[in-house]
């Protein structure tokens, strides 16, 4: 038997109640459980590796450790689990199928649990100019597999099911989650410049169906003396961690191609090279 997921509130401040079979279990993010039942366990453990799980924790809202729940009684074992973000939950339930249209991709933050039977992984968005304009940051968490997945929102969550060609433009900030096949570019929100400006709006993401849109009604903002990363907020410091990394890395190739070449005009130092 799998585990019967049930969403509680499901308009503001929700929360996922589990039912888990004898020796079932599922996967959540740190710090997530509310309540358990007598029999239930819990355990960290790290996803796609030591490498994945540092990647995860740096580049996402995710935790380092992703915790195992499993219920070890003879009884049916039940769970309470929540966000640490007010607002709405969905339940996605996925098929194992091996294209991309039946893959998920979920936004910073966004991931709350899923069966043990769902992979999750980080992936680098293609393009530069989603990375950067979307809101959703350089990279993303994409879901596969087969079975439920609980994908919290800031605000009430909404879904939009796109049909063959179909489009929507969404305000970035606003993205929880969408089907991996679905094509999606930034772009102004008016058709002039200054009515993006003056409307605004700005930019939005423009997603082109088949596929499944999950967005949140609101956008987190950081309130005064609140250090803590808010929803979609990495791509702006990852984009200066980037510029960085190519600036050290174009100093380091000039540096070996100097040494290099001041060895090639130097007959003695070579030598000392053949004799080493």
């Amino acid at each position: 038997m799998s585990a019967s997921w049930t969403v509680l509130n499901e308009v503001s401040f929700a929360s996922v109640r589990v039912q888990l079979p004898r020796d079932a279990g599922l996967k959540t993010e740190s710090d997530a459980v509310v309540s358990m039942s007598d029999g239930v366990t819990v355990s960290g453990h790290m996803t796609g590796g030591i490498l994945g799980s540092i990647l995860r924790s740096l580049v996402s809202r995710e935790s380092f450790f992703t915790t195992l729940v499993e219920n070890s009684s003879s009884r049916i074992g039940d769970v309470l689990l929540a966000p640490s973000d007010p607002g709405g939950i969905c339940l996605h339930r996925l098929y194992g199928g091996g294209m991309e249209e039946d893959k998920m991709m979920l936004t910073s933050g966004s991931y709350l649990a899923s069966d043990t039977s769902i992979e999750i992984t980080t992936v680098v968005q293609r393009r530069l100019n989603n990375s950067l304009l979307s809101g959703t940051g350089f990279f993303l968490m994409k879901a596969s597999g087969s079975g439920v997945l609980a994908i919290a929102s800031y605000g009430s969550i909404h879904k939009y099911t796109l049909l063959d060609r179909e489009r929507r433009l969404v305000d970035n900030g606003h993205l929880v989650a969408w089907t991996a096949s679905m094509g999606l570019r930034t772009k102004m929100a008016s058709s002039s410049v200054w009515g993006s400006i003056s409307s605004g709006e700005g930019l939005m993401c423009e997603f082109t169906g088949p596929g499944i849109i999950y967005l949140q009604s609101h956008k987190p903002r950081l309130k005064d003396g609140d250090n803590s990363k808010p929803r979609n907020s990495s791509g702006i410091s990852l984009f200066f961690g980037l510029i960085l990394f190519i600036i050290l890395s174009f100093f380091t190739f000039i540096f070996i191609y100097l040494i290099m070449d001041f060895l090639k005009e130097d007959p003695y130092s070579n030598k000392m090279i053949r004799e080493f």
